[in-house]
């Protein structure tokens, strides 16, 4: 009989340490579960935040963002864009004036030259000016024809805000006392842009 007791005494204190082994296996399980769920939970919250565009949770140390500083910055923000589109607009500006002056010199050299199956005219260029939008070309030529051609030719380019003018006509006396004109000496102005038109 002894034995037995001695024996249920055993049993007694092993099916409470199992007991006990099982409380505590399942605390530890459960607490692993949670703390699994706690970090696919931040993972979910730190990509919703990503892709809304803004964060959810604050970064450590950072400062806490005043109204007025948030308006100053914004402020700032705009000004800058509207500098950078003025810088951008007046680059654009520049670029087109250049490209005009390029196609109105093609236009010039080409009458010089006689291109695309033109005769050659017969000019001599003597000064070329321009200055704020305004082109000066004063020349020799043998003929009157020759100018008129010139002109025309000078008239094709579209985008003149006045168009080329002879301004000046006489014949050239090469020698002084020569009663025989050597040929014509003509100025002709044309306006490409106003004189505000020019950008920074």
């Amino acid at each position: 009989m002894l034995n037995w007791l001695q024996n249920a005494a055993h049993r007694s204190k092993r099916t409470r340490r199992n007991i006990q082994l099982s409380m505590g296996t399942g605390l530890l399980l459960g607490l692993g579960i949670i703390g699994q769920q706690e970090l696919f939970a931040l993972d979910e919250l730190a990509t919703t935040a990503h892709v809304q565009g803004s964060a959810i949770l604050p970064l450590p140390g950072a400062m806490p963002a005043t109204p007025s500083a948030d308006a100053k910055a914004l402020t700032d923000a705009k000004k800058t864009v509207a500098d950078l589109k003025a810088r951008q607009a007046s680059l654009a500006r520049r670029q087109a004036q250049r490209e005009d002056i390029s196609e109105v010199q093609a236009a010039w050299r080409m009458k010089r030259e006689g291109r695309n199956g033109e005769a050659p005219t017969a000019f001599a260029l003597r000064t070329h000016q321009f200055q704020n939008g305004l082109f000066t070309w004063e020349g020799l030529a043998e003929q009157s024809h020759d100018v008129s051609a010139l002109l025309q030719g000078l008239n094709r380019f579209p985008g003149w805000l006045q168009a080329p003018v002879l301004v000046q006509v006489q014949s050239d006396l090469n020698v002084p006392g020569s009663v025989a004109p050597k040929g014509l000496v003509f100025l002709i102005q044309a306006k490409l842009y106003d004189k505000q038109g020019a950008g920074s």
